[in-house]
């Protein structure tokens, strides 16, 4: 079935289900559901989850939630599929490629509409254009050391898609793999990269400590085409769990709209970066730049799932030979999961 067929047919369908989903039943409250999540450690991604715990919206619809620590993208899709969780946080690219390899997983409410991550340069190397914006600032890394967490993976992708939009060709720069932030940071700062392609926080504490500067932010649609409004990830479930523990996802997705419902409101913002400071402490950061931080971070969460997101991730994985044809929207999102959300009056 034709991904791009399906789309269309999953509007009203879709949006009957979730409007159902978000009425709910007080009634699924009264008998707690044991339920593991999963979380990157020291990472922004897993903010839904930190809100979701900490101030209650797990309890409130039911859920007794255990936050389960996991390194990586490829160990949260083992840990979802070998049952060690019940919920993984995941970007849509590995999701594609784990669904085309056969995996019984499916994604049941969003997370991030907008990839968390910005193009750090160390401090030293000379920027020309950098106020001149994207794509002219893209260009002052020709000849650079383009760090990146790993090959073949999403954050390569989109190096790739920032030099090539620029005009740069393969052989004007070179793609090194560094790992997480944690070891980017000291490559960066002997010069092993020039530039890394990071998630948060490591944006914000490069230019707390004069480190190095962020040239293009990607939550800000800075960048090609092609990533701009780029949704990111989004919250799976195994296939055995939306069939057999129907009533433990349901409740699960209720949770996740309220606590974005909580998060993405101006006056909650205090209060957004209490718990992330009690989950993802970051000493290098004073009060007001950890508050800017989460401030600028914030629009890039969202629940929805964007269906022309899903589309683009399978054209940039057919580009880089991942996978061979798209996979339909059933094959990847539950009929429930519909595209829009809109959070209740208050």
């Amino acid at each position: 079935m034709n991904f791009r067929k399906a789309v269309s047919g999953l509007g009203r369908a879709g949006m009957m289900g979730l409007v159902a989903l978000s009425l709910g039943n007080t009634a699924l409250a009264q008998e707690k559901i044991d339920a593991a999540v999963g979380y990157y450690p020291g990472a922004m991604l897993s903010l839904s989850a930190f809100v979701g715990a900490d101030k209650g919206f797990y309890e409130k619809h039911g859920l007794n939630v255990e936050l389960v620590p996991v390194p990586n993208g490829a160990a949260m899709t083992a840990a979802l599929v070998s049952g060690s969780i019940d919920f993984a946080n995941n970007s849509y690219d590995n999701l594609t490629t784990a669904v085309s390899k056969g995996l019984p997983i499916k994604t049941i409410v969003g997370a991030l509409v907008r990839p968390p991550l910005s193009l750090v340069v160390r401090e030293g190397y000379p920027l020309k254009n950098a106020q001149q914006g994207y794509p002219a600032s893209m260009r002052d890394l020709k000849g650079a050391k383009l760090g990146v967490i790993g090959l073949g993976i999403s954050v390569h992708f989109m190096t790739e898609m920032l030099a090539q939009g620029a005009g740069l060709e393969a052989k004007d720069y070179t793609i090194v793999a560094v790992g997480l932030p944690n070891s980017a940071r000291p490559a960066l700062k002997n010069g092993n990269v020039d530039a890394y392609l990071s998630l948060w926080p490591l944006p914000a504490i490069m230019e707390a400590t004069n480190e190095g500067t962020t040239l293009i932010d990607l939550i800000q649609d800075q960048g090609p085409e092609q990533l701009q409004g780029l949704a990111y990830q989004s919250w799976w479930a195994t296939d055995r769990s939306i069939e057999s523990k129907r009533e433990m996802v349901t409740r699960f997705v209720r949770a996740s709209q309220d606590a974005y419902c909580w998060y993405s409101k101006p006056e909650n913002l205090g209060e957004v970066v209490a718990v992330l400071k009690k989950n993802v402490p970051v000493p290098e950061l004073s009060d007001e730049q950890y508050t800017a931080m989460v401030k600028t971070m914030l629009p890039a969460y969202d629940v929805r799932i964007p269906a022309q997101s899903i589309a683009a991730w399978q054209d940039i994985l057919i580009e880089q030979g991942i996978i061979k044809s798209a996979l339909s929207l059933e094959d990847l999102v539950i009929p429930e999961a519909m595209q829009d959300f809109a959070c209740p009056a208050s």
